[in-house]
Protein backbone atom coordinates (compact mmCIF):
# COMPACT_ATOMS: atom_id res chain seq x y z
CA UNK A 1 0.00 0.00 0.00
CA UNK A 2 1.35 3.43 -0.95
CA UNK A 3 2.07 5.74 2.01
CA UNK A 4 -0.62 8.23 0.89
CA UNK A 5 -3.27 5.53 0.37
CA UNK A 6 -5.65 4.18 3.02
CA UNK A 7 -7.59 1.68 0.90
CA UNK A 8 -6.86 -0.18 -2.34
CA UNK A 9 -8.40 -2.89 -4.50
CA UNK A 10 -7.05 -4.85 -7.45
CA UNK A 11 -9.28 -7.00 -9.67
CA UNK A 12 -11.70 -7.17 -6.74
CA UNK A 13 -14.99 -9.02 -7.32
CA UNK A 14 -17.51 -8.85 -4.49
CA UNK A 15 -20.53 -11.05 -3.87
CA UNK A 16 -22.13 -13.76 -1.75
CA UNK A 17 -22.44 -17.50 -2.21
CA UNK A 18 -20.34 -17.42 -5.37
CA UNK A 19 -22.71 -14.91 -7.04
CA UNK A 20 -20.78 -11.82 -8.14
CA UNK A 21 -22.24 -8.36 -7.50
CA UNK A 22 -19.52 -6.51 -9.41
CA UNK A 23 -17.16 -6.59 -12.31
CA UNK A 24 -13.50 -6.62 -11.30
CA UNK A 25 -12.80 -3.36 -9.45
CA UNK A 26 -9.50 -1.57 -9.13
CA UNK A 27 -8.92 1.65 -7.17
CA UNK A 28 -6.99 3.35 -4.41
CA UNK A 29 -8.30 5.95 -1.99
CA UNK A 30 -5.93 8.66 -0.83
CA UNK A 31 -5.69 9.80 2.76
CA UNK A 32 -7.87 12.83 3.47
CA UNK A 33 -10.61 11.77 1.01
CA UNK A 34 -14.37 11.63 1.45
CA UNK A 35 -15.78 8.92 -0.83
CA UNK A 36 -19.43 7.87 -0.95
CA UNK A 37 -20.57 4.70 -2.70
CA UNK A 38 -24.27 5.09 -3.48
CA UNK A 39 -27.01 3.15 -5.23
CA UNK A 40 -30.20 1.18 -4.84
CA UNK A 41 -30.78 -1.64 -2.37
CA UNK A 42 -29.03 -4.89 -3.24
CA UNK A 43 -26.40 -3.36 -5.53
CA UNK A 44 -23.42 -4.27 -3.31
CA UNK A 45 -22.62 -1.09 -1.36
CA UNK A 46 -22.50 -2.78 2.04
CA UNK A 47 -20.85 -5.87 0.59
CA UNK A 48 -18.10 -3.69 -0.87
CA UNK A 49 -17.48 -1.97 2.48
CA UNK A 50 -17.47 -5.30 4.34
CA UNK A 51 -15.12 -6.83 1.77
CA UNK A 52 -12.70 -3.91 1.98
CA UNK A 53 -12.73 -4.20 5.79
CA UNK A 54 -12.10 -7.97 5.72
CA UNK A 55 -15.50 -8.89 7.17
CA UNK A 56 -16.55 -10.62 3.94
CA UNK A 57 -14.13 -12.48 1.66
CA UNK A 58 -13.79 -11.34 -1.96
CA UNK A 59 -14.88 -13.74 -4.69
CA UNK A 60 -11.77 -12.75 -6.67
CA UNK A 61 -8.94 -10.26 -6.46
CA UNK A 62 -7.30 -8.54 -3.52
CA UNK A 63 -7.78 -5.47 -1.37
CA UNK A 64 -6.18 -3.78 1.58
CA UNK A 65 -7.11 -1.27 4.24
CA UNK A 66 -5.29 0.51 7.03
CA UNK A 67 -6.57 0.36 10.63
CA UNK A 68 -10.04 1.86 10.72
CA UNK A 69 -13.32 2.35 12.55
CA UNK A 70 -16.14 0.38 10.90
CA UNK A 71 -19.61 1.78 11.52
CA UNK A 72 -22.06 -0.79 10.27
CA UNK A 73 -25.82 -0.80 10.56
CA UNK A 74 -25.60 -3.25 13.48
CA UNK A 75 -24.59 -1.35 16.59
CA UNK A 76 -22.00 -2.97 18.91
CA UNK A 77 -23.57 -1.84 22.19
CA UNK A 78 -24.79 -3.87 25.17
CA UNK A 79 -28.60 -3.37 25.29
CA UNK A 80 -29.03 -3.51 29.09
CA UNK A 81 -26.10 -1.21 29.91
CA UNK A 82 -26.51 2.53 30.29
CA UNK A 83 -25.14 4.75 27.51
CA UNK A 84 -22.29 5.92 29.76
CA UNK A 85 -21.35 2.34 30.73
CA UNK A 86 -21.28 1.29 27.08
CA UNK A 87 -19.01 4.15 26.06
CA UNK A 88 -16.82 3.66 29.18
CA UNK A 89 -16.36 -0.01 28.24
CA UNK A 90 -15.17 0.96 24.76
CA UNK A 91 -12.97 3.72 26.20
CA UNK A 92 -11.22 1.18 28.44
CA UNK A 93 -10.85 -1.31 25.59
CA UNK A 94 -9.33 1.28 23.24
CA UNK A 95 -7.34 2.89 26.07
CA UNK A 96 -9.06 6.25 25.57
CA UNK A 97 -10.42 8.74 28.06
CA UNK A 98 -14.16 9.38 27.86
CA UNK A 99 -14.56 13.16 27.85
CA UNK A 100 -17.64 15.23 28.65
CA UNK A 101 -17.32 17.06 25.32
CA UNK A 102 -18.31 13.85 23.55
CA UNK A 103 -21.52 13.67 25.61
CA UNK A 104 -22.34 17.30 24.80
CA UNK A 105 -21.28 17.18 21.13
CA UNK A 106 -23.63 14.29 20.29
CA UNK A 107 -26.48 15.44 22.58
CA UNK A 108 -26.22 12.46 24.90
CA UNK A 109 -26.60 14.33 28.22
CA UNK A 110 -30.22 13.36 28.88
CA UNK A 111 -29.51 9.83 27.63
CA UNK A 112 -26.34 9.22 29.66
CA UNK A 113 -28.05 7.16 32.38
CA UNK A 114 -30.55 5.41 30.11
CA UNK A 115 -30.21 1.73 29.15
CA UNK A 116 -29.18 1.52 25.51
CA UNK A 117 -32.20 -0.63 24.53
CA UNK A 118 -34.61 2.17 25.56
CA UNK A 119 -33.21 4.69 23.06
CA UNK A 120 -34.79 5.58 19.73
CA UNK A 121 -32.95 4.48 16.57
CA UNK A 122 -31.73 8.05 16.00
CA UNK A 123 -30.37 8.24 19.56
CA UNK A 124 -28.64 4.88 19.11
CA UNK A 125 -27.08 6.16 15.88
CA UNK A 126 -25.72 9.22 17.73
CA UNK A 127 -24.16 6.87 20.31
CA UNK A 128 -22.52 4.98 17.45
CA UNK A 129 -21.15 8.23 16.00
CA UNK A 130 -19.87 9.20 19.46
CA UNK A 131 -18.09 5.85 19.64
CA UNK A 132 -16.34 6.57 16.35
CA UNK A 133 -15.24 9.96 17.61
CA UNK A 134 -14.03 8.37 20.86
CA UNK A 135 -11.92 5.78 19.02
CA UNK A 136 -10.40 8.62 16.94
CA UNK A 137 -9.26 6.54 13.95
CA UNK A 138 -7.72 8.24 10.93
CA UNK A 139 -10.07 6.18 8.71
CA UNK A 140 -13.84 5.76 9.07
CA UNK A 141 -15.79 3.24 7.02
CA UNK A 142 -19.47 4.01 7.56
CA UNK A 143 -22.48 2.12 6.21
CA UNK A 144 -25.52 4.43 6.23
CA UNK A 145 -24.09 6.90 8.80
CA UNK A 146 -27.18 9.16 8.61
CA UNK A 147 -29.60 6.26 9.20
CA UNK A 148 -32.46 7.29 11.54
CA UNK A 149 -31.04 10.78 12.17
CA UNK A 150 -33.39 13.75 11.97
CA UNK A 151 -32.44 16.77 9.86
CA UNK A 152 -30.66 18.55 12.73
CA UNK A 153 -28.42 15.57 13.55
CA UNK A 154 -27.83 14.79 9.87
CA UNK A 155 -26.55 18.35 9.34
CA UNK A 156 -24.52 18.12 12.57
CA UNK A 157 -22.94 14.85 11.41
CA UNK A 158 -22.12 16.25 7.96
CA UNK A 159 -20.38 19.18 9.66
CA UNK A 160 -18.45 16.77 11.90
CA UNK A 161 -17.37 14.69 8.87
CA UNK A 162 -16.27 17.85 7.00
CA UNK A 163 -14.04 18.83 9.91
CA UNK A 164 -12.77 15.26 10.22
CA UNK A 165 -11.70 15.15 6.55
CA UNK A 166 -10.29 18.70 6.64
CA UNK A 167 -8.18 17.55 9.60
CA UNK A 168 -6.65 14.75 7.50
CA UNK A 169 -9.06 11.90 8.21
CA UNK A 170 -10.44 9.65 5.49
CA UNK A 171 -14.14 8.82 5.22
CA UNK A 172 -15.52 6.00 3.10
CA UNK A 173 -19.27 5.58 3.31
CA UNK A 174 -22.24 3.92 1.61
CA UNK A 175 -25.78 5.21 1.31
CA UNK A 176 -28.66 5.40 -1.15
CA UNK A 177 -27.96 8.92 -2.49
CA UNK A 178 -24.80 10.75 -3.54
CA UNK A 179 -22.78 12.07 -0.62
CA UNK A 180 -23.15 15.63 0.65
CA UNK A 181 -19.41 16.27 0.16
CA UNK A 182 -16.41 14.67 -1.49
CA UNK A 183 -16.64 12.26 -4.41
CA UNK A 184 -19.66 10.03 -5.01
CA UNK A 185 -19.44 6.79 -6.98
CA UNK A 186 -22.62 5.02 -8.09
CA UNK A 187 -22.76 1.28 -7.54
CA UNK A 188 -24.92 -0.44 -10.13
CA UNK A 189 -25.45 -4.01 -11.33
CA UNK A 190 -22.54 -5.57 -13.18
Amino acid sequence: MHKNTNIWAKDLVIGYGGKPLSRPLGFSIAKGSWITFYGNNGQGKTTLLKTLCGITQPLEGTCGIQPHFFMGTTRPFYPALRVEDNLQAFARYYQKKLKGELQEFWGLGELWDEPFHTLSDGEKQRCHLALGQLIDSSLWVADEPFLSLDSYWTTHTIHFFKQYVQGGGTLLMAQHAPGPEGKSIQISPQ
